[in-house]
């Protein structure tokens, strides 16, 4: 194509003056013109995501500029050369020339809406350091800069004017609509709706609050003056708020089509990857079979690390993972993944997402029966992280309440299917304790889990007190599962019969029971969860067996045995050869 042989020309050329400068054979007349050449092919590298190469064409761009380089012949050019050179830097995590080329801009830009990019660079590399707090003020500064002052503290009433004020914004606006919204070109606004948005995930983090807001300022934006790409965030926040705040699931799946709808509009695949990764966490799960929604989160993968996202790209490794697990996908092959994306995400600099995959990696060791022979904390003894009581304690003593939920749910995870109730119920309770429900894809397997070892516990109890208030956990679970199956009969319906079966099994009602088992097993096969296939014979075979119905109690035990031989769950299949 013409594009790709002036690509190569481009890069021909350049590399050409490149090489002739090193021997000292340029003309001098032409340094301006060479500095420009590189810039191009600087932007174009990146464009192509050889960043390593885009560093190198800026390294040489700069020193063909004039000592005087933030003068007024040069000002453009030395400012677009420094900020090519801080994103690629910050992209190769080459934090001393990221620190330098960001120096470079603010010590020399003449305005202040020319060191914008350059704060929102800083502001990236800030929360990629897990400094959360420090990219979020960098971010409140420019915005206050740029006329949008955001609230450090934030009241249920503001969040109730907020989601009224957006909801009013959009009322009798189409997905049509909003795409044939005209385009915003007032150059600060775009600014400040890029900021917002970037800001999103640090405000779902530090002060979720913050949220309804942010998503209302950028809609706001976008209906009086126009979208830009990142205006699509503002519907996928709403959405989520729709979904967490006012509960309304079908809003929030219609607002979240809303903002991908509007992304598409735009050429711009890495946003569409990366809002893709975020409503797959959030929303899409709770509507679409998550045997799609998984396939995404890889492909966004591929799609965010060719665009230079390295910290969205691990998220979405991170996803795919916990819903591969979810699905009953083979522990072994999870296994490999599990400790391959670790890897990775250390590599690309990306410690949270590192320390969520090595724990990750650890619960599935305990399924597998593998626990001895790895050790997934290796990873991590440079960062003072021996075993996963070291994570937890950081976490815990670092505010970082995400991993430290992602730990506990490992646990509760691990727990129940090692049949270790007591533990489970602890894990689920510090869980609860810990976060607040999000309707997060793990908030929804807490509550499964956390429900089916409440009614195990309730079962087991000769205290009536006890049971009592273990059989309204179970219960609090099965009662959001019907609010969710409603959505999503796919994901949801084995499940919610699972929890069914052990509340009508609880309380005596055995005939009830009985169908609710079989109709959880054909949900569950007919559905694709195949550990979950497993686990309902498990549980019926048990249910049989205190009814003295001994073959058929067998033949659903061998069942659930060939699904977990099927999963690779060897521990699990372990407990159930052993004898009593």
């Amino acid at each position: 194509s013409k594009e790709a042989s002036y690509d190569e020309l481009l890069f021909t050329v350049v590399d050409q003056i490149n090489n002739a400068k090193l021997f000292g054979a340029t003309d001098v007349s032409m340094d301006v013109s060479f500095a420009e050449l590189n810039l191009q092919a600087g932007k174009r590298s990146m464009e192509v995501s050889d960043f390593e190469s885009a560093w190198q064409y800026v390294v040489f761009g700069i020193s063909y500029l004039p000592e005087a380089k933030w003068g007024p012949s040069t000002y453009e050019l030395a400012l677009g050369l420094h900020e090519a050179g801080a994103l690629a830097c910050f992209v190769n995590v080459d934090t001393k020339n990221l620190q330098l080329s960001l120096g470079e801009i603010f010590e020399n830009a003449a305005r202040f809406e020319d060191k914008i990019k350059a704060y929102y660079i800083l502001a990236q590399n800030l929360a990629s350091l897990n400094r959360a707090n420090e990219s979020m003020a960098t971010v409140r500064f420019v915005l206050n800069e740029l006329g949008e002052d955001i609230p450090e503290e934030v009241s249920p009433d503001d969040v109730e004017a907020a989601m009224m004020s957006t909801q009013q914004l959009l009322d009798g606006y189409s997905k049509e609509d909003i795409v044939g919204v005209p385009r915003l070109k007032d150059e600060k606004k775009q600014w400040a709706v890029k900021l917002m948005e970037f800001s999103l995930a640090c405000a779902f983090m530090l002060s979720p609050r913050l949220l309804p807001i942010l998503a209302n300022r950028i809609i706001n934006i976008l209906v009086k003056d126009g979208a830009c790409k990142e205006s699509a965030f503002g519907f996928s926040a709403h959405s989520l708020c729709l979904i967490i705040i006012r509960r309304d699931i079908e809003a929030g799946y219609s607002c979240s089509k809303m903002a991908i709808a509007l992304l598409e509009s735009f050429d711009a695949p890495g946003s569409l990857h990366r809002i893709k990764t975020t409503l797959q966490n959030f929303v899409t799960f709770l509507v679409e079979p998550i045997q799609s929604t998984a396939n995404v989160l890889l492909e966004s993968y591929e799609g965010l690390r060719a665009t230079g996202d390295n910290e969205y790209a691990c998220l979405a490794l991170n996803m795919y993972v916990s819903q591969s697990i979810m699905l009953g996908c083979s522990l072994p092959v999870i296994e490999i993944e599990c400790e391959e994306f670790a890897l990775r995400s250390l590599r690309l600099h990306q410690l949270q997402y590192c320390r969520n995959m090595s724990s990750t990696h650890n619960m599935i060791l305990a399924l597998t029966g593998n626990e001895e022979a790895k050790n997934p904390f290796n990873l991590l003894r440079d960062h003072g992280i021996s075993t996963e009581d070291d994570l937890l304690q950081e976490s815990l003593s670092s505010g970082r309440s995400g991993l430290s939920l992602h730990i506990y749910f490992s646990r509760l995870f691990a727990a129940f299917w090692l049949k270790k109730y007591t533990e489970a119920a602890e894990f689920a309770a510090q869980y609860r304790k810990l976060g607040r429900f999000s309707m997060r894809f793990i908030d929804i397997y807490h509550a499964l889990y956390e429900g089916l070892t409440a009614f195990h516990l309730a079962r087991c109890s000769t205290d009536k007190a006890i049971k009592t208030e273990w059989m309204g956990v179970g219960e609090n679970s099965v009662d959001r599962f019907k609010v969710w199956q409603e959505h999503s009969t796919w994901n949801f319906e084995n499940k919610l019969f699972l929890l069914e079966a052990e509340c009508h099994r609880c309380t005596g009602e055995d005939d009830v029971a009985d169908s609710k088992y079989l109709a959880a097993i054909e949900s569950a096969q007919r559905h694709r969860f195949l550990h979950e296939e497993g686990l309902a014979a498990e549980l019926y075979a048990s249910f049989l067996a205190e009814r003295g119905e001994s073959d058929s109690s067998k033949t659903h035990l061998l069942r659930a045995t060939a699904c977990y031989e099927k999963w690779g769950a060897s521990a699990v299949v372990n407990l159930l050869k052993s004898p009593e």
